[in-house]
Order: C-alpha cells, then structure tokens, then sequence
C-alpha cells in the first residue's frame, strides 16, 4: 500500500502479468517434456538393449537382497518389542505389581511388507 500526494490509500497489487504466468507454465511444460523424455529413454535401455537386460538383472537381484534385509530387520525389531513386553512383565512380577494392564509394546500386526 502506498500514499498519494492526496493522502489517498492506493493498494498496489504484485507485480504480475499473464506473460509471467505463461512463462511459468512454458517452463513446466518444458520441464515435464524433458524428463519425460529422459524416462522414456531410460525404459527403453532397460528393455531393448542387451546391457539394460543385464543391468535389469543385477538390479532385480539386488532389489531382492534388500527386500530380505528389510524383512530381517522388521523380525529383528520385533523380537527386541518381543524382549521388552517380557521384560516389562518380569519387573511387575518383581515389584509386585498386578498384571493387569496391558503389555507396554503390543505385537504388531504387520502383514507383508510389499
């Protein structure tokens, strides 16, 4: 908001016109098509080309090498939940406790992962 020499209030509005919104929407449109292409071309070397088959392999095969590290580490958490509820359960027995309340770390009920 600025002022006149007439003590009017005069809203200025930022400084934007529809040349600068199509600019905006050219660059995304440009932007969108690039990468596009570049997926595009990335897909087609992964199944056309005889060296994006082999690397298509060896990422399949490491992909299922991490799959069975994440589902080895879920057990593993689980088991320590595991650890801790009975933990938890030996102290209330210890201190004398009732147990009654519930179990501090519930198991989860986690299907597959994928």
């Amino acid at each position: 908001m600025t002022q006149t020499s007439s003590n009017q209030a005069v809203f200025v509005r930022p400084f934007t016109t529809r040349q600068e919104a199509g600019v905006s929407d050219h660059s995304r449109a440009i932007a969108a098509a690039v990468l596009g292409a570049v997926g595009g071309a990335v897909v087609g070397y992964l199944l056309f080309t005889d060296r994006g088959r082999a690397l298509r392999r060896e990422l399949e095969i490491a992909i299922e090498g991490t799959t069975a590290e994440f589902n080895s580490l879920r057990s593993a958490v689980q088991q320590t939940a595991d650890l801790a509820t009975e933990g938890w359960k030996l102290l209330n027995d210890v201190v004398g406790e009732a147990s009654a309340e519930p179990a501090r770390f519930e198991r989860a009920r986690q299907t597959a992962p994928f």
